[in-house]
């Protein structure tokens, strides 16, 4: 698979070699996500409409689905006990989105007592934050949560981590990697920024009997147990109900759609 970024080689062309280096290394998406133009084959992904994804062994693969419309609202990847919901929304041509919703995000982070503090990540600027939760002998803990938000060219791809891999480096490669391979289909069709990007079920995939199925979400290969699917699924609506930088949902009713889906029935890739 050939990737080609327009704007790196653009850079290249226009500076020299040594400059161009350290301007790709600033740019968060050097190395991915990609825009469907920046790639020669769509061969090999898992197609969700408007985010292709590339299946990866031992990953759990869901799809929230909105209770009232029936329509798959978010991308949600399990491994080994972590969990990461992704999103892809409509954005401005001329500018991104991240920088005003990281502001908002962080201050309704603090008013829910998530403790939000901003980082220099795998992608740039990020949100990270620590709830108050209980742990498993009742004593006083927390859940970590990161935020993570990368402009593309007319489109953003947020991504919310709960778990080990929400603070601990190695258990979030896998998320990073699978994060850096994912592909955003924007269309051509006119849509007000953070309005959500449609998401589409694919052949041959699962819809569980309800929202509380503990029942095991997984690609092929997987190796994740319903009993671990289960905590992690609980983990990921926590983290997700505590952001609530934005009030009104884009395809459902608004322009502010970066909220979290409420958690619906699920959708399960089972190849």
């Amino acid at each position: 698979m050939v990737f080609g970024r327009k704007k790196k080689n653009q850079t290249a062309e226009s500076v020299e070699s040594g400059d161009a280096a350290e301007v790709d290394s600033l740019d968060p998406r050097a190395e991915g996500p990609w825009d469907v133009s920046e790639v020669d084959s769509r061969d090999g992904y898992i197609d969700l409409g408007s985010i292709l994804i590339k299946p990866t062994e031992g990953v759990g693969l869901r799809l929230e689905v909105d209770e009232k419309t029936k329509r798959p609202r978010a991308v949600n990847l399990d491994v080994a006990g972590s969990t990461a919901q992704i999103q892809a929304f409509a954005a401005p041509k001329s500018s991104g989105l991240w920088d005003e919703i990281r502001k908002d995000l962080k201050d309704s982070l603090a008013r829910n007592n998530g403790t939000p503090e901003s980082v220099e990540g795998t992608f740039g600027t990020e949100l990270r934050a620590r709830f108050p939760a209980k742990t498993s002998d009742g004593t006083d803990g927390y859940r970590p949560a990161r935020f993570v938000g990368i402009d593309g060219p007319r489109w953003f791809l947020r991504t919310v981590i709960s778990g080990a891999a929400a603070i601990d480096v190695a258990a979030s490669k896998t998320f990073d990697e699978i994060i850096r391979g994912i592909v955003v289909v924007r269309g051509n069709d006119p849509m007000p920024p953070r309005d959500l990007l449609p998401l589409t079920v694919p052949d041959g995939a699962h819809r569980a009997s309800g929202s509380r199925a503990t029942r095991r979400a997984a690609l092929r290969n997987s190796g994740q147990s319903a009993d671990a699917s289960a905590r992690v699924r609980a983990a990921g609506k926590e983290a997700a109900a505590r952001q609530t930088a934005e009030q009104n949902g884009g395809q459902n009713g608004g322009s502010g759609g970066l909220q979290p889906p409420e958690r619906g029935p699920e959708v399960t890739e089972i190849r």
